[in-house]
């Protein structure tokens, strides 16, 4: 059985060494898969993120949305900078027109920064796409042949595609303008071949430096907390180490950590803290049956 098996495992190295011997009187370089993944990787600067809109807050003018998807929660403060877009329409929205219960697709740097909290948030986001079930959201880097890298998707730049950039030029853009460029790409048909032919309805640009193109003015932890101003009952106490029990009659919440009790009651701004009343600026809610807290009674704790 050994002797069968060293036999094979010279057969095998013959036969690698055979190949690699024939590629190089090709011509053709040899790298390893993972090398080869990690430099194709390193072309597409951006992540697309799909999820849905499970809270909007506005404050002071501002807004932030939550989008959980099949991973995790990430709060999106809305910086005015990024490109909002309807993908069955391809009209573009206001913070103010997206709702709880959309799909989105959001597109920001793969090195983005990210607050430490609960849930994580980032205002670096480039693209926000409204989903629809009519269309087909894509974010890549394509190729020369306006291929991108998975080969899985390649364009077909006809006359009429919608083809913009995230910084709002008013100017005509052709297919060269694609070409070595990140993009969201929203199309509704495409080939059964591999890669996928797709005429897309609307292509937008991604700025192609993400250090000097896109402005990441990125708040500090604090302000992106005081921006959002809720947090997730659940998450937040249990990093904290708190106990919760929950009264679904009174819809009273209790934290309980060693000698600290506070009572949270839904619907209402004034809590209490070992036993003494206090009033935040913003009353405890539920969405979506979930337990919302103002971050600031968080603070207190």
């Amino acid at each position: 059985m050994k002797r069968r098996y060293l036999i094979a495992m010279l057969v095998a190295a013959t036969v690698v060494q055979a190949a690699a011997v024939m590629a190089q009187d090709k011509g053709v370089d040899i790298v390893h898969t993972m090398q080869m993944e990690e430099v194709a990787s390193e072309k597409n600067q951006y992540v697309a993120s799909v999820g849905q809109v499970t809270e909007v807050i506005k404050e002071d003018g501002k807004y932030s949305i939550l989008v959980a998807s099949s991973l995790e929660e990430i709060r999106y403060i809305i910086n005015q900078r990024e490109v909002i877009i309807n993908a069955e329409t391809m009209e573009y929205l206001t913070p103010e027109q997206i709702k709880v219960g959309m799909e989105v697709t959001v597109v920001m740097p793969k090195h983005a920064p990210m607050t430490l909290s609960l849930p994580p948030m980032s205002s670096s986001q480039v693209a926000i796409i409204v989903n629809s079930s009519k269309a087909f959201v894509e974010e890549g880097y394509f190729d020369e042949t306006l291929t991108n890298e998975s080969n899985t998707l390649k364009l077909n730049i006809e006359k009429d595609t919608y083809i913009v950039n995230t910084k709002g030029e008013r100017r005509v853009f052709t297919a060269e303008d694609i070409v070595n460029q990140n993009a969201v790409i929203i199309y509704t048909t495409s080939t059964r071949s591999i890669p996928a032919l797709t005429t897309p309805n609307m292509v937008l640009i991604l700025p192609n430096d993400t250090q000097d193109d896109v402005e990441v003015d990125e708040p500090k932890e604090e302000a992106l907390e005081r921006q959002a101003s809720y947090e997730p009952l659940r998450e937040k106490a249990q990093s904290l180490g708190y106990t919760i029990t929950w009264d679904n009659e009174k819809k009273v919440v209790t934290l309980t950590k060693e000698e600290k009790v506070c009572h949270l009651y839904v619907g209402k701004a004034e809590y209490q803290l070992n036993g003494e009343k206090r009033l935040s600026e913003k009353e405890v809610k539920i969405e979506n049956q979930r337990v919302y807290v103002p971050s600031e009674i968080f603070k207190s704790l």
